[in-house]
């Protein structure tokens, strides 16, 4: 079964390659939310997994999911805060899915120099910053496997 991944970085890509605009990012994550609802409501089995994927950018998201075929249901987004998380965990949880956070954690040097969609590198350092933060946040239940990139 292949890989089914639900990213806001679809909505930028176009046939002229990824063209993000700032102002679309509601809209960007609104049409992955509603992809990963669809996703989950027709799993064939309440035995797959959702893996909720995120790290900065240029951590290796897209990289990860490449070199791990076996995972079936995946929320590719940046996902800083909890509150970003949450709404894949409730729906995963709403249909009887098994869900688990994989937080890929990146020196925001390196991931600044791989970063391929334009984000400043401060930005970037920002962000790594707060996600660690964030993780504090999270409820006991929630698994996050912390994996170095």
């Amino acid at each position: 079964m292949a890989t089914i991944v639900c990213s806001a970085d679809h909505w930028f890509e176009k046939l002229a390659g990824y063209q993000f605009d700032p102002a679309q990012l509601p809209a960007a994550h609104n049409a992955c939310l509603r992809k990963f609802i669809n996703v989950c409501g027709s799993a064939q089995h309440s035995s797959q997994q959702v893996t909720i994927l995120r790290g900065i950018p240029g951590s290796g998201k897209s990289t990860f999911i490449k070199a791990h075929p076996q995972l079936a249901i995946v929320v590719d987004n940046t996902s800083p805060h909890a509150t970003n998380v949450a709404p894949y965990w409730a729906v995963a949880s709403a249909y009887g899915l098994s869900c688990k956070i994989i937080t890929l954690r990146c020196d925001p040097v390196v991931a600044a120099a791989r970063c391929q969609h334009g984000v400043p590198a401060d930005r970037i350092a920002t962000m790594a910053v707060l996600m660690e933060e964030q993780e504090k946040l999270f409820p006991p239940w929630w698994t996050n496997e912390i994996v170095l990139s």
